[in-house]
């Protein structure tokens, strides 16, 4: 019994549960059929049915086939001005015969495919025209113009849209509305090249936009006034440059010539001037120097020229003795040459300082300065000047002794400071310059001036810079102490000053007779024989026979005597000729590589120097350090690099740099591996102010040196390097002049 209840129960369930779902079907079929489709619309032919769904239809394809169905014109009027998709509106405007509605579309419609599609389906000429010359967008107006076709239209206002038919009109008021008023820019165009009436080009030129038209315009314009306004107002470079080829009135071009921007059209405008004020006018006021001068060059009429000369022509400003006029000119004149003619005549002192400071031109400043008196403004502009040579010109005109010493310790221009210098008559100060200087060629300058005796000497002896013993020497008058210093000196420049310094004949003869070096005793036997006009035939003769002395060492087997001569020889050539020979006494020759500390023995020394045993030991205990390192790196125990590593780290000193450099200059060819190392070690000697490796600096410049470092040397402020790179120079075919050359390092200057 319960079993059949449960069946019973089941059976209603499974019976609501279908009903239910039956129910929820013809709910999903309503819902989804309540909207037309494409199908009910292509079923139906009431209009105002079909107007309704192409407006409301939620369906944009069936939308579109409502209006497809649609062939009442009011209805697709309606759509076509008020339905809110572009598309529904277009597919309206396609199936529309409503010219009236058609043109108001063509003309009114935002959406530019509409409006294109309205201006396709009109016919009415009327609304064609009227699209075809209203119509802002140049493409909708050229496609309402190749629809028309009726003749009348044509002739009554073709000429507003076809550029053919514009070119037939001959009326000159109606071309002048066309060419200012016509939406078409060919229509414009060919209506300005029929015009005539300067107004109206005038007009177009000065007011259309198009490039192309406006020159057109100009180009037929000869309304002098019209094409004067151009010139200055147009924005265009070259319709400017067309306007000035057609201006002719005088004014106008003398406004161009002074105030147009750009260069050539100004020189244009003033090659067409011929009136003479307008000349004159050009020769004072224009910008530019060389118009100026060549209005002034044109000028002819002798009124005007005595007039306004003076303005224009130094020549006649020089004839000026009016001061006020003179004071206007100097201030006013743009001519530089005439401002300065005029500055040369004034005599008005504050005016001259304010001319010397703010002139634009260098020249009248500097004119100015050289008329100045006045002692305390000199002193101002040499101080505080920019020009340079605006200060330099004032400090020759100064005479304040403590302000002159100032300005040549602290001026930042090499030239101010030795014009100060030379200015400088106080001892006690060019003194206090020569030691305390921070400029070394001032410093030199100023010992060129010092007359002391006492204090020349003592630089002479003292002073570690070669160029300070050098400019030294040249001032002293004692030739015992020169002589006695000749044979003490390090330097060569100074010992070649030493030379053409001493007075007495007898110290020269002396010198020429017994200095070390043959190169000092053939200066002084030039020396001789030039300023005193000896023979010196004494000194020949002892230059030969020392001469038959160094070719008799070409045999000499002693190698005790040969020793001695290597080491302690009177005469270089000696010396250099004894070691020659040592070649064949391998004991003497270890000896003497150990002893000897001439550098240009141990070159001939090391030379001849093959057994690695005792390059060792000449490695370890030569006295001269240089030899020690070239005996090692010659071993092959040492590379250049670790030998120049060593001499450049951290700890080490600039003995050990020299040394280094030293070492490579005892080899007579050229360490590859050596030659940057060789560039900076020379480099940071000059930047040291380190003259113990001058000798060697000197001679490597040859094989390790280049333009660079030639430049390096001239401009470093040594004097046996700058007499190196001239050396080095001439046989280079180099000519040295002043200029931007090489300066990386400055002698003393520091790292």
């Amino acid at each position: 019994m319960k079993t059949q209840d449960s069946d019973a129960n089941d059976k209603k369930r499974t019976n609501s549960v279908r009903s239910i779902a039956a129910i929820l079907c013809l709910m999903l079929f309503v819902l989804v059929g309540c909207g037309p489709s494409v199908k009910t619309v292509q079923r139906t032919s009431d209009q105002n049915k079909l107007s309704r769904i192409a407006v409301e239809a939620k369906d944009s394809n069936v939308r579109r086939a409502a209006v497809d169905r649609l062939t009442d014109q009011v209805l697709l009027a309606k759509i076509a001005v008020e339905a809110t998709d572009r598309l529904v509106r277009r597919a309206a405007v396609e199936r529309l015969t409503d010219q009236a509605v058609l043109a108001k579309m063509a003309l009114e419609e935002r959406d530019l495919n509409v409006r294109r599609t309205a201006i396709e389906r009109l016919t009415d000429q009327a609304s064609l025209a009227k699209v075809a010359v209203e119509e802002v967008n140049p493409a909708f107006r050229r496609a309402a113009v190749e629809r028309l076709t009726d003749p009348a239209l044509l002739a009554e206002m073709g000429m507003w849209v076809k550029p053919e038919l514009t070119q037939k009109v001959g009326d000159q008021a109606l071309l002048a509305k066309i060419a200012v008023e016509a939406k078409e820019r060919d229509v414009r165009s060919s209506a300005v090249e029929r015009l005539s009436d300067q107004a109206a080009l005038a007009k177009v030129a000065l007011d259309e936009k198009d490039l192309n038209i406006r020159r057109a315009a100009v180009e037929r314009l000869a309304d002098q006034a019209a094409l004067a306004k151009i010139a200055v107002k147009d924005e265009d470079l070259d319709i400017r440059r067309v306007t000035v080829e057609r201006l002719t009135d005088q004014a106008a071009l003398t406004k161009v010539a002074l105030d147009e921007k750009d260069l050539n059209i100004r020189r244009a405008a003033f090659e067409k001037l011929t009136d003479e004020a307008a000349l004159a006018k050009i020769a004072i006021e224009a910008t530019d120097l060389d118009i100026r001068r060549t209005a002034a060059g044109k000028l002819t009429d002798q009124a005007l020229l005595t007039e306004m000369g003076m303005w224009i022509k130094p020549e006649l400003t020089q004839k000026v003795d009016d001061q006020a006029l003179l004071t206007k000119i100097a201030v006013d004149a743009k001519d530089w040459s005439v401002r300065r003619a005029a500055v040369e005549k004034l005599t008005d002192q504050p005016l001259l300082s304010k001319i010397a400071f703010n002139d634009e031109d260098s020249d009248v400043r500097r004119t100015a300065v050289e008329k100045l008196t006045d002692q305390v403004v000199l002193a101002k502009i040499a101080v505080d000047a920019k020009d340079s040579s605006i200060r330099r010109a004032a400090v020759e005109k100064l005479t304040d002794q403590p302000l002159l010493a100032k300005i040549a310790v602290n001026d930042e221009d090499s030239d101010v400071r030795r014009a100060a210098v030379e200015k400088l008559t106080d001892q006690a100060l060019l003194a206090k310059i020569a030691v305390e200087g921070k400029w070394l060629d001032i410093r030199v300058a100023a010992i060129g001036k010092v007359t002391d005796q006492a204090l020349l000497q003592q630089w002479a002896e003292k002073r570690p810079e070669a160029a300070i013993r050098q400019a030294a020497v040249a001032q002293i008058a004692d030739d015992n102490f020169l002589l006695q210093r000749l044979s003490t000196e390090p330097s060569a420049a100074v010992r070649d000053t030493i030379i053409e310094t001493l007075h007495a004949k007898d110290l020269l003869r002396q010198v020429a007779l017994t200095a070390f070096h043959l190169e000092e005793r053939e200066q002084a036997l030039q020396r001789l024989q030039k300023a005193f006009q000896d023979p010196a035939s004494d000194v020949i003769n002892a230059h030969k026979a020392l001469e038959r002395r160094v070719k008799t060492l070409a045999s000499e087997d002693d190698d005790g005597k040969l020793t001695a001569l290597v080491l302690e020889g009177e005469f270089d050539v000696l010396r250099t000729a004894a070691a020659r020979r040592l070649s064949d006494h391998p004991a003497a020759l270890e000896q003497a590589g150990l002893r000897v500390t001439n550098r240009d023995v141990l070159k001939i020394l090391l030379i001849q120097m093959d057994n690695n045993a005792m390059l060792n030991r000449i490695a370890a205990d030569a006295t001269d350090r240089p030899m020690r390192l070239a005996a090692a790196r010659k071993a092959g125990t040492k590379s250049w690099a670790e030998i120049f590593d060593a001499a450049t780290a951290r700890d080490a000193t600039a003995q050990m740099l020299g040394d280094a450099l030293a070492a490579v200059s005892l080899f007579p060819e050229i360490q590859q591996d050596a030659v940057n190392g060789v560039q900076q070690a020379c480099l940071n000697l000059i930047r040291l102010g380190n003259e113990s490796r001058i000798p060697e600096m000197v001679d490597l410049l040859e094989g390790y040196g280049d333009k660079t470092l030639a430049e390096d040397y001239l401009n470093c402020g040594q004097p046996d390097l700058d007499a190196s790179a001239r050396s080095w120079a001439r046989h280079r075919g180099y000519n040295v002049g002043v200029g931007s050359g090489s300066h990386r390092a400055s002698w003393g200057g520091g790292r």
